[in-house]
């Protein structure tokens, strides 16, 4: 459909919309994209080493070890 025709259509209230019509175009298009999919099959995108990975240790301050071992708790806010 021409575009300006469509436009006019809308903008006068003349356009309707055949529901059984969008119905049966969403259906094909979902059918046309599991069935072919656009990028095709490809390699992982995965870049996680296979193995276990490593964390550094959790640094605990100074000040915060002082007080656990003087039998108070800080706390952050």
């Amino acid at each position: 459909m021409d575009p300006v025709t469509l436009k006019e259509q809308i903008e006068s209230g003349a356009y309707r919309v055949d529901p059984t019509a969008v119905a049966d175009a969403l259906l094909r298009r979902l059918q046309n994209e599991c069935s072919y999919p656009a990028s095709g099959p490809s390699a992982s995108v995965n870049t996680t080493p296979g193995g276990p990975s490593a964390t550094e240790p959790i640094q605990v301050t100074l000040l915060r070890a002082l007080a656990l071992r003087a039998g108070t708790q800080t706390h952050n806010s």
